[in-house]
């Protein structure tokens, strides 16, 4: 649950917003870790849906995409596009590998996805 609120909303703001001190300082980085997963935590719980949990892992990584394209980074657009895939069977409980089950396909494609947008930051 704390990926879903947390980890991939923070990666959305370091993919939009490089130069915040939230994002080359690690002292607030974790501040803002703490605050984006202890709200949604609370909001998780005290609502009972998944919804927000599933509404922030997606937009999150939809923006990611969004963020890399408008920055020209092809590899991060097609990273990103294989978390959102992954995400997205994991939601709808299919998956296109009979041998695998869905969680299977979220975890490995979030894997590449990190993979893949992990080249940015090695280059940079």
């Amino acid at each position: 649950m704390i990926a879903g609120v947390a980890a991939f909303p923070a990666m959305a703001i370091s993919a939009w917003f490089t130069q915040w001190r939230v994002i080359r300082e690690w002292r607030a980085s974790i501040l803002m870790i703490s605050v984006l997963a202890i709200l949604g935590a609370l909001i998780v719980m005290s609502t009972g849906s998944r919804l927000y949990l599933d509404a922030c892992a997606v937009l999150s990584v939809s923006g990611v995409a969004y963020a890399c394209s408008s920055q020209s980074f092809r590899l991060g657009v097609i990273s990103a596009v294989i978390m959102l895939v992954g995400l997205l069977c994991f939601a709808a409980k299919i998956s296109p590998v009979t041998a695998l089950q869905p969680a299977d396909i979220l975890h490995l494609a979030l894997a590449a996805g990190w993979l893949g947008l992990s080249r940015r930051l090695v280059k940079d």
